[in-house]
C-alpha cells in the first residue's frame, strides 16, 4: 500500500547541501520505487522554494544536478508522486496551542491525507505531533531516524 509522506522544507535544503544530496536522492530513488507518494501544501513554505532548485542547480556540480533534475522529473512534474493540497481543514484552537505555530499547516495538511504521516528534520514538532497521536492520528518521524529503516525495507521491493 503506498505511503502518503507529508514533507517540509527539509528536502529542498537536503537537496542543496553538498553533503546530504546524495542520500536525500537515495530517499527519492527509494519513493519513487516503492510507488509511495510525497505530499506538499499549496503556498507553503516548500512550495514556494522547489522551482528556486532548478534555477540555483546550474551552478551545482553535475552529480548534484542530476539529482535535482530527477526530483523535478519525477516527483514535481508527476502528479502521481507528488501530491498537492490546496486546501485543508484548520485545526481546532486546543490543538493549534500545542504546536508550533509555523507548522499548523503540515499537520492540517497530513490530516486530509490517507496514511496521516509527517517526515520532518524538526525534532520539536515531531514530539509534539506524537504527544497529540490520540487527538490528531497523525504519525511523525524525524527524518534521521526514519531514513535506515525506509530504506532497508525498500530493498525487499
Amino acid at each position: 500500500m503506498k505511503k502518503e509522506i507529508t514533507i517540509d522544507e527539509w528536502i529542498y535544503h537536503y537537496l542543496r547541501n553538498e553533503d546530504t544530496y546524495e542520500q536525500t536522492d537515495n530517499f527519492l530513488r527509494r519513493v519513487y520505487k516503492r510507488c509511495d507518494v510525497l505530499v506538499v501544501r499549496y503556498g507553503s513554505p516548500l512550495s514556494r522554494k522547489i522551482f528556486k532548485l532548478a534555477k540555483e542547480s546550474q551552478y551545482w556540480n553535475q552529480s548534484q544536478r542530476q539529482a535535482i533534475k530527477s526530483f523535478m522529473r519525477q516527483f514535481v512534474y508527476n502528479s502521481d508522486k507528488m501530491k498537492i493540497i490546496y486546501k485543508a481543514p484548520p485545526i481546532g484552537e486546543k490543538l493549534k496551542q500545542k504546536l508550533p505555530h509555523k507548522d499548523i499547516y503540515l499537520v492540517e495538511t497530513a490530516l486530509v491525507t490517507d496514511s496521516k504521516f509527517v517526515l520532518t528534520t524538526d525534532r520539536e514538532l515531531c514530539s509534539a505531533i506524537n504527544k497529540l497521536k490520540d487527538e490528531l492520528g497523525i504519525d511523525c518521524s524525524v527524518l534521521e531516524d526514519f531514513l535506515s529503516e525506509y530504506i532497508k525495507e525498500s530493498n525487499y521491493i
